[in-house]
């Protein structure tokens, strides 16, 4: 099953969430190049992929409270570790990724939606929002269009595309 598609200079990227066994790239014209599926705990592994972005230099995966960073050909390059999980990501640029998380914040607060706003190395969360209303599903992805970060769910759960701007979200 497809649960992701990117296409970045010329290359496609897919990644196999049914069994979350990695992400396959193709060329343009559909050739296979190669895959990246690296089950595992050791450098470069992951236990399953959540999902993943493609930005410059890097493929970026998210998994389980981390990121691993890999080139373009495949290689794994480093690693970043979280105190939360992530469910999804887009990168607009170095100083703006955005992280969707559906989870325990902490010990004591479960956030049922919830938008961090970090920079490419992940060192610092700049921003936390929440929309407007709290019965969202985990069904979420971002996307880039225009030099703008929406937020949008399948329409069979919610058919409303939101907009994420320096300070809230609301509809498109």
């Amino acid at each position: 099953k497809i649960s992701k598609l990117k296409i970045h200079d010329g290359r496609i990227y897919i990644l196999d969430s049914k069994y979350r066994q990695g992400i396959f790239v193709f060329d343009s014209a559909g050739k296979y190049l190669f895959k990246i599926c690296k089950s595992g705990r050791g450098p470069g592994e992951y236990k399953e992929i959540n999902d993943f972005d493609v930005y410059k230099d890097y493929i970026v995966i998210l998994a389980y409270k981390s990121a691993l960073f890999y080139n373009l050909n495949g290689e794994f390059l480093y690693k970043r570790n979280f105190s939360w999980i992530a469910e999804n990501i887009t990168i607009k640029n170095d100083k703006e990724v955005f992280l969707f998380q559906n989870t325990f914040l902490n010990k004591r607060e479960f956030v049922p939606f919830h938008i961090i706003k970090s920079n490419l190395h992940f060192k610092k969360n700049v921003l936390y929002l929440r929309p407007i209303k709290q019965e969202y599903h985990e069904f979420y992805r971002f996307q880039v269009y225009n030099d703008r970060v929406l937020l949008t769910s399948p329409p069979l759960y919610i058919n409303t595309i939101y907009d994420i701007d320096n300070e809230n979200i609301y509809p498109f």
